[in-house]
């Protein structure tokens, strides 16, 4: 059977077959397929590597960003993505996940049971130009930027990159592990700036410097943590531990907003330089969810940021990050606009001109604001002193200051509703957001399904769950830590089967309540600290000299095909 499919991110097809007993086709060789202009990755079973790349594979305006992107596939990879083809699969064999990053198996006769489980581990690229500059978009740089130089011609640039895999195998005899390496791989291939074509500048170099600024600020602390049994988004995980540990309050989505803009208000202040960017651009708070998920937005001066703005929102990985605006609309879904919190302190969100130093909104204040309605948003920024302001804090209604959260996996959908009836959730195909105060992430899941994390003010909530096909979900609880001894809490592979229903309180007052089904059946919360105790935050650190930013520049490099000097190198 041929199949031919598109990854996107790593995202892994999930499916469930039984074949036949058949031949495993020997897995092509290892080799790096090269991307440019934002292109998906589109291979099948019988993709080999290219005699040769098109000269030039890309023609470009003199100044002209362009998006690179190498990834390493054949191999053990192509045995993962296309087990059907490479793996030997015989009647008792179930594929359980099949991707460009993860693939498991397992054998059942009935008698004799094993399973397998192979996992891309450490993954990285290099890329080296003989003109232009490349800065990074991704940590492992398997996506940069190029900028194009200003002198037309053609110039090579050369990726190279690695993989390696990590593979379980438990048999009634025990388990087994071994590693796999792709080796070193590599790819070259030639782009044209053509002087014909209108210079990009202004804007486009503006930018470029901005955000050299920003990506310099560090990680948040959950970036890379895990909870045992699943995985949830950075940010998603980040809030879920502030609702019992402070610390980690400085890395939700209205605290890096506040960073960010901080950063821009002080370079738009700053050296004659760096306000010289700001001829070319403006910049300003956006929010998704109607205020359920905070970021910042730049775009070029006299355009609608809807159409051209480049979002700088650091939350989702817990990393400086930026995405196009269609991105980050495909990311957040619904509820986009201007962050109501700002209203009327930036030109974007209805100000006549940007924000004095005095009129900024300190960080420890931002989580508060959001969490309080529009009138309370304008009574505070009425407010001119930072005493007035404080005071205004220290007298919000104490159930504002704590917090409470509640995730959920596909493939269920969750609406929660408070005591006055006003909900925030999916409701069928509508997603409802009726209660002020709601961080919201609904983050996309392996299976290309959508998962959904709510933090909300601590109060009593109805949480409703559907399930919409057959399968198993996990649900995560977070309470404060004044409240109960087990602040953080789960039920995990709960099965279902499409059109199951569940509910849950979530309740300082009732604390350990249980999720019941439909037919009255009680499911206990388990205690993850106990099991899988997260390692608090620590001092975040800039980017080490491996991640700098921009490109390193390093003595030129020979050539062997070009002939040509190899002068900015990112590794």
């Amino acid at each position: 059977m041929r199949m031919r499919v598109s990854l996107f991110a790593g995202i892994l097809a999930i499916v469930f077959i039984a074949q036949p007993l058949m031949a495993a086709k020997t897995m092509p060789p290892y080799w790096v397929a090269v991307m440019v202009g934002g292109k998906s990755l589109s291979l099948d079973a019988e993709s080999k590597p290219p005699a040769s790349l098109p000269e030039p594979l890309k023609v470009v305006a003199p100044g002209e960003d362009l998006q690179l992107r190498g990834k390493v596939v054949g191999g053990r990879r192509a045995y993962m993505m296309w087990p059907n083809v490479y793996a030997n699969i015989g009647p008792n064999t179930t594929i359980e996940v099949h991707g460009l990053d993860h693939m498991s198996f397992m054998v059942d006769n009935g008698s004799y049971r094993s399973t397998g489980d192979w996992t891309a581990q450490e993954e990285k690229y290099a890329w080296v130009c003989d003109k232009g500059s490349i800065r990074p978009i991704l940590k492992n740089l398997e996506k940069v930027i190029w900028t194009a130089p200003m002198t037309p011609g053609t110039y090579s640039i050369r990726v190279t990159g690695s993989v390696s895999f990590h593979y379980i195998r438990t048999t009634p005899a025990g388990r087994t592990e071994k590693d796999e390496k792709s080796g070193m791989q590599k790819a070259e291939f030639k782009i044209k700036v053509d002087g014909n074509l209108a210079p990009v500048q202004n804007y486009k170099n503006s930018k470029r410097e901005i955000l050299k600024e920003f990506h310099n600020f560090p990680s948040g602390p959950t970036r890379g943590l895990k909870i045992k049994g699943y995985r949830l988004p950075s940010g998603s995980m980040n809030n879920i531990f502030s609702v019992y540990d402070d610390e980690f309050s400085d890395y939700v989505c209205g605290a890096w907003q506040g960073k960010v803009l901080r950063m821009l208000d002080k370079m738009r202040l700053g050296t004659p330089e760096e306000r010289k960017f700001f001829d070319h651009l403006d910049y300003g708070p956006i929010q998704a969810y109607w205020g359920g998920h905070q970021a910042v937005v730049i775009y070029p001066k006299g355009t609608d940021w809807k159409k051209t703005g480049t979002v700088l929102d650091p939350w989702p990985s817990q990393f400086p990050e930026t995405f196009t605006i269609k991105d980050w609309n495909e990311r957040f879904k619904v509820g986009v606009g201007t962050s109501g919190v700002y209203e009327g302190l930036y030109p974007l969100t209805g100000g006549k001109s940007y924000p004095k130093p005095r009129l900024s909104i300190p960080k420890e204040h931002m989580t508060l604001l959001h969490r309080c309605t529009k009138e309370q948003h304008k009574q505070y920024r009425a407010l001119e002193t930072k005493e007035e302001r404080q005071k205004f804090i220290d007298n919000l209604p104490a159930n504002l200051r704590k917090s409470t959260a509640v995730v959920v996996h596909s493939p269920v959908r969750m609406l929660l509703e408070d005591q006055y009836g006003r909900r925030v959730g999916w409701q069928g195909n509508t997603f409802l957001h009726e209660i002020p105060g709601v961080e919201v992430d609904a983050f996309p899941e392996a299976d290309g399904s959508t998962g959904l994390m709510l933090r909300l003010p601590l109060a009593d909530y109805k949480v409703n769950i559907e399930a919409t096909e057959t399968g198993a979900f996990t649900l995560t609880r977070a309470l404060p830590k004044e409240v109960t001894e087990t602040p953080l809490t789960d039920v995990q592979n709960v099965q279902v089967d499409g059109g199951e229903t569940f509910s849950l309180m979530l309740s300082p007052s009732n604390p350990n309540s249980q999720l019941v089904n439909d037919r009255g059946s009680k499911l206990p919360l388990k205690n993850v600290l106990k099991r899988d105790q997260p390692k608090p935050p620590v001092t975040a650190k800039p980017p080490s000299s491996s991640q700098s930013f921009p490109a390193v520049i390093v003595p030129s490099r020979q050539s062997p095909k070009s002939n040509g000097a190899w002068k900015t190198v990112v590794e």
